[in-house]
């Protein structure tokens, strides 16, 4: 995924408070500068929380 669009769509990334962002776009930067490894421990981290509160 190469933005902010994808990773809502896909992810459900930022699509009900927005608390998450600014640290998801900041990891879709650090992932596109081709730092995935630690980026992706990030995305998953936030992927994990989120489905958490939505349960």
């Amino acid at each position: 995924m190469s933005s902010m669009a994808e990773l809502r769509e896909n992810l459900g990334i930022a699509t009900c408070c927005g608390k998450c962002h600014t640290c998801a776009k900041s990891v879709l930067r650090e992932c596109l500068d081709n730092k995935a490894p630690a980026a992706l421990r990030h995305v998953h981290a936030m992927v994990f929380q989120q489905n958490i509160q939505a349960a």
